[in-house]
């Protein structure tokens, strides 16, 4: 079966020990890996960055935990967006 998630491996870098509790907390809440919430997330910005037609570098996903429940954050940096002509 192919799936969003089976589809693209997890790159092998090297994660903090912070990113590590992070993609683990998450997995947890969905019900998912820490590598298949990594790629999740991964995904998720790499749409986002689709949908508002900028390049992936422009567009930062993060995870905002508080109690059982936590927001999905994405940032746009206007240094990495490409400029209007005029």
């Amino acid at each position: 079966m192919n799936t969003p998630l089976a589809m693209k491996k997890v790159e092998k870098k090297r994660l903090t020990s912070g990113e590590r509790v992070k993609y683990s907390m998450l997995g947890n809440r969905l019900n998912l890996s820490p590598e298949n919430a990594q790629i999740l997330l991964d995904n998720l910005q790499n749409e986002t960055a689709k949908v508002f037609m900028l390049p992936e570098t422009a567009v930062s996903a993060d995870v905002d935990f508080s109690g059982r429940e936590f927001d999905l954050v994405f940032t746009i940096h206007k240094q990495n967006a490409p400029r209007n002509k005029k």
